[in-house]
């Protein structure tokens, strides 16, 4: 009985999430994405994962206009915000969020951080097969995730199935 209120707990905060597809034309783009991060942060499992808050890093121009604000309260691992412009301090990120300015960096970017625990997202066409993790799409007017789940794997992250299963999962599955 206890696995399966487990269980329903994580599947009630996905449908929540895929509902949000549902409200897209209603809401900004990027307001949908942060609360898609907000989500995605809690079904990812870092190999230390202490009960210090999550520290998102954004590097480049943020498209996000104040909306990632309200990360730091609500349900879940709370979460501190940094932005960056260069990627100085980067490695004492958890997870970071490359903004498409960075686009002729991202390889260097991707070097900066490989060997770390440290989740990489992003929302430019095209990056999860270049190498970061986790990247919201837009499709048909609708939010895709991305996952390239060999990258996760190789930083130690794990990505829930829960996620995997409403993603296109690139690398291994």
């Amino acid at each position: 009985m206890a696995s399966l209120l487990l269980l329903r707990a994580p599947v009630a905060a996905l449908a929540a999430w895929a509902a949000l597809g549902a409200q897209e034309a209603r809401r900004p783009e990027y307001q949908t994405k942060a609360d898609l991060i907000r989500n995605l942060v809690n079904y990812v499992n870092w190999p230390q994962n202490g009960d210090r808050p999550l520290r998102l890093g954004v590097m480049g121009v943020s498209p996000f206009e104040g909306h990632l604000n309200n990360l730091a309260s609500g349900r879940g691992r709370r979460i501190r915000l940094a932005f960056f412009r260069s990627m100085k301090g980067l490695e004492d990120c958890d997870a970071v969020f490359i903004c498409e300015s960075e686009e002729e960096r991202l390889p260097e970017i991707l070097r900066a951080l490989q060997g770390r625990p440290t989740l990489t997202l992003g929302d430019t066409p095209g990056f999860a097969q270049r190498g970061v993790m986790i990247n919201l799409v837009v499709t048909q007017e609708r939010v895709v995730l991305e996952v390239n789940l060999k990258m996760a794997r190789q930083a130690d992250l794990g990505i829930s199935s829960a996620v995997l299963s409403r993603a296109k999962v690139y690398g291994d599955r």
